[in-house]
């Protein structure tokens, strides 16, 4: 289902592009412009044919030689470095803004302006509401399948509905958080959860899981969030199995380990790859372990308690695929489980999300700015956040009015209730609530906020 949705979220947003890449031509051109150049000019003072000067500047990578950009911006009085870094910012993956305009429109509908240029860049893109035949979807994320990248929507599932078959895959955790709903029900390896609002859950992705909304009268609404690209569970996945003769098994839980470890479908992780995460471990190593089939076979526990170190695997996990059984790995939390962070001369608050064992992929939590109380007091504010770790933030106005800042070059986003933004942290972003009333926001980030 997972995968239905971006096929579709994909079909609508036709030709948005499905790898970051700086857009370097677009920051010489605007540089250009902004000085009173032409590109005739430009291509007299530095001896660059026009027409190799228009295809950089139009982002044709065949045209856009590391010499010629040199030679380019040292006319404009910039560095190499700082027009690359600049034209991050000018990628739509990287700051990803999408906003209410009226009517929500139907997956079904074009959206005019996305197909008149290759490369053009917009400020933001109008807000979908995705129809699917149980369920609504409302996409924060762009439609990308980058392994940076995760995918974050907000459900709303109507009384006595469901979402069947959801399936991510095997490496793609899913992480759900209840914005309202009263008796919301989650099936996942046969067994049943039910929730309420505030509560979020976390469970293992390559199982299929149902969420149902068993209220006779209210529509639920949550967020959901797991890793791209989605896949189906590789060959020799393990599953469990009530014909399996439950004795210890190194090698099948080694396979087990490989098959979750990789993101392409019907292929473990090479041992090679294995290798190099362990500290110690060579190649041939993990293969003579792949090999321990029998139960009273030697075992090197501390090669073992090495390689599950290296990919952060619980050693409880381990011992329980070598038996070939495994489990999703369902885990809840309430508001008595979750953290308040609060700045009080900012006036803001996190209250994470997070599920019990919510790993390390994914902080979720409500971001609340207080409003603005009088006349001359200043605005409620979270400025200058950074992260340069490869991080990627999601953000979802639930309700009140914000302004976001993006980048060094300041790019100005008013953001209102329904209105959302998914940023490449490292570009760095402030949040200002300037009105007098409170705001607040959903929040994720990937990965987790060191906390």
């Amino acid at each position: 289902m997972y995968s239905r949705i971006l096929k579709k979220y994909k079909a609508v947003l036709t030709g948005f592009p499905d790898r970051r890449r700086p857009r370097v031509g677009a920051v010489i051109r605007e540089m250009r412009i902004n000085r009173g150049m032409t590109q005739a000019d430009m291509s007299a003072k530095t001896g660059i044919h026009k027409a190799t000067i228009s295809a950089f500047e139009n982002d044709h990578q065949r045209a856009t030689s590391i010499e010629n950009l040199e030679k380019y911006t040292a006319r404009l009085g910039a560095s190499l470095e700082e027009i690359i870094l600049l034209g991050r910012e000018y990628d739509p993956c990287n700051a990803f803004i999408l906003k209410k305009t009226g009517a929500e429109k139907e997956a079904s509908e074009n959206i005019d302006g996305l197909s008149q240029r290759k490369h053009e860049t917009r400020d933001w893109f109008a807000s979908l509401r995705l129809r699917m035949p149980d369920f609504d979807v409302i996409p924060i994320s762009p439609p990308l399948a980058f392994r940076k990248d995760f995918f974050v929507a907000r459900f709303l599932l109507p009384p006595k509905r469901q979402i069947r078959n959801l399936v991510a895959g095997p490496g793609c955790p899913v992480t759900g958080v209840i914005s309202s709903g009263f008796d919301l029900r989650v099936t996942v390896g046969g067994q049943s959860f039910d929730l309420g609002g505030a509560q979020s859950f976390r469970l293992d992705g390559s199982f299929p899981h149902t969420i149902s909304n068993d209220n006779d009268n209210h529509t639920a609404i949550f967020y959901l969030l797991t890793r791209v690209p989605f896949g189906e569970s590789p060959a020799g996945f393990q599953r469990p199995s009530k014909t399996d003769d439950g004795k210890m098994n190194i090698a099948r839980a080694l396979e087990t380990l490989r098959c979750r470890l990789s993101r392409e479908s019907g292929s473990p992780v090479p041992l090679r790859r294995m290798a190099a995460m362990s500290d110690t471990l060579h190649e041939k190593q993990i293969r003579e372990m792949t090999r321990l089939k029998k139960e009273s076979s030697v075992v090197y526990w501390e090669k073992i308690e090495d390689l599950l170190g290296a990919t952060q695997t619980p050693l409880e996990d381990f011992l329980r695929w070598s038996r070939g059984t495994s489990h999703p790995g369902f885990s809840v939390s309430s508001t008595l489980h979750q953290a308040v962070i609060t700045y009080g001369q900012h006036g803001v608050q996190i209250k994470t999300r997070n599920p019990l064992d919510g790993g390390k992929d994914f902080f979720c939590g409500v971001l609340d700015l207080e409003g603005v109380g009088g006349k001359g007091q200043k605005p409620r504010i979270i400025s200058d956040w950074y992260r340069k770790d490869d991080t990627v933030t999601a953000l979802f106005v639930e309700y009140g009015h914000v302004r976001l800042v993006v980048g060094k070059r300041k790019k100005v986003y008013d953001l209102g209730e329904g209105d959302s933004a998914y940023l490449d942290t490292g570009l760095g972003f402030s949040i200002r609530n300037r009105s007098a009333e409170d705001s607040r926001m959903f929040l994720a980030t990937s990965p987790a906020l060191p906390i």
